[in-house]
C-alpha cells in the first residue's frame, strides 16, 4: 500500500443541518451554543487521502480514496489551536470501471481472515469493544465498493486531539499536530 496525495478540506458550518450529530461529551455545551448561532467558528475538518493497494491475485494496482470526517472548534484556552474530533469515514475505489470495482470488492468486500487462532466468540468480542469504546457503527459495502463507518462517541476535544496553527496566509498553512507532527498545506486551485 502506498499513499499518493492528501487533502485537508475545511469549511465553515453555517447551517444547523450541517452540525455534527455526535460530539465528545467535553464539547457538547460549546457545540450546542454554536448550533444556535451558526457563527462559522465551527468548521468541518475532513482528511482525504488517495492510495494504491496491489491485489495479490492479479498484481494490479487498485487506487482508493479514504476520507476521515471531523469537525473543529478554536480552543478557548490556547490561541491558534484548533480542537478536532473525528466522527467517521469512508474508504472507496477511485476507479469506477467494473473490473476495478470487482477487484476492490474481492479485497475489501468480505474479509476472510484466518481465525483458527482466535478463541470462540473473538469476532463478536472485537465488534462489541469497538461499539462500547467508540460507538463505532460500520456500514456494509455498497454496489460501488464504498465502506463507511461513524462514531457515536467521537474521538477528540479540547486538549485531546488538536492542531496548532504555526503559520497561515492565503495560500499556505503550517500546523503542528498534538503528537508533534508538522503538516504543510498548500491551497489547491481547481478549474
Amino acid at each position: 500500500c502506498s499513499m499518493q496525495q492528501q487533502f485537508n478540506t475545511i469549511s465553515s458550518v453555517k447551517n444547523k443541518k450541517d452540525m455534527p450529530q455526535y460530539v465528545p461529551s467535553s464539547l457538547k455545551r460549546e457545540v450546542n451554543d454554536e448550533s444556535g448561532k451558526c457563527s462559522g467558528r465551527m468548521k468541518t475538518y475532513n482528511i482525504i487521502a488517495s492510495f494504491t493497494v496491489e491485489s495479490q491475485d492479479t498484481h494490479k494496482a487498485l487506487r482508493g480514496i479514504m476520507t476521515n470526517y471531523a469537525y473543529t472548534l478554536p480552543d478557548p484556552s490556547v490561541p491558534g489551536r484548533l480542537s478536532i474530533w473525528f466522527t467517521g469515514g469512508t474508504i472507496e475505489p477511485a476507479d469506477e470501471d467494473a473490473e476495478s470495482v470487482r477487484a476492490w470488492k474481492k479485497i475489501f468486500g468480505s474479509p476472510q481472515p484466518d481465525k483458527s487462532e482466535d478463541p470462540p466468540g473473538a469476532d463478536k468480542a472485537r465488534q462489541m469493544a469497538q461499539n462500547i469504546l467508540l460507538g463505532a457503527v460500520s456500514e456494509p459495502i455498497d454496489e460501488q465498493g464504498m465502506i463507511g463507518f461513524h462514531l457515536k462517541r467521537p474521538i477528540g476535544g479540547h486538549g485531546s486531539a488538536f492542531c496548532d496553527i504555526i503559520y497561515m496566509d492565503d495560500d499556505l498553512r503550517v500546523m503542528r499536530g498534538h503528537s508533534g507532527s508538522i503538516y504543510l498545506f498548500k491551497r489547491a486551485v481547481f478549474d
